[in-house]
């Protein structure tokens, strides 16, 4: 399940719990006010009497709400991945791209390195910019935790550019 949803299901659970805490006390309502700027005073209070049943319900809603919320804030969610090779041919997946849009979907990338040369692996911001690189030695590898839209660039020692690669989402 989402973290989304554990977070909505807490929320609803939590204010149930506080609804029947309050039901347990007793309460009484003799003025309604709207956001501080419309205030109505009753002509005859609406009293809600306490209910000691009220009480056991009112735990349970409120520990389940406090534990929903809990996975929801803390659950790791674990992003989609993708492979993409860098071969001794020069190779680009670049759609024209020259800098990185911004994005919020995170995607984990593993860059391989199928040359026989250490290839040097750069982010370009996004201004165009080169990012410092990350080495890659011959038949090696790294992850990247990145967002789709992001461009990475893939170059020799030498400087000749082997790969242009954006990511693109895994789900379309």
């Amino acid at each position: 399940m989402p973290a989304q949803a554990w977070i909505g299901i807490g929320t609803v659970a939590f204010a149930g719990g506080l609804l029947l805490v309050a039901i347990w006390r007793g309460f009484s309502i003799s003025k309604i006010s709207l956001f501080g700027m419309l205030e109505f005073n009753l002509p005859n209070p609406i009293v809600v009497r306490p209910h000691r049943l009220a009480a056991i319900p009112a735990v349970l809603l409120l520990v389940a709400g406090v534990g929903a919320l809990g996975i929801g804030s803390y659950r790791k969610v674990i992003p989609p991945s993708q492979t993409v090779t860098i071969a001794a041919t020069p190779n680009s997946h670049d759609d024209g791209q020259t800098a990185s849009v911004a994005s919020f979907r995170n995607v984990n990338v593993t860059f391989l390195n199928k040359t026989n040369e250490r290839v040097n692996l750069y982010w370009i911001d996004f201004y165009g910019a080169a990012q410092p690189p990350t080495v890659i030695f011959p038949g090696g590898s790294t992850n990247v935790d990145t967002f789709t839209g992001h461009l990475w660039v893939a170059k020799t020692q030498r400087g000749v550019e082997l790969l242009r690669y954006v990511v693109k989402s895994p789900w379309w």
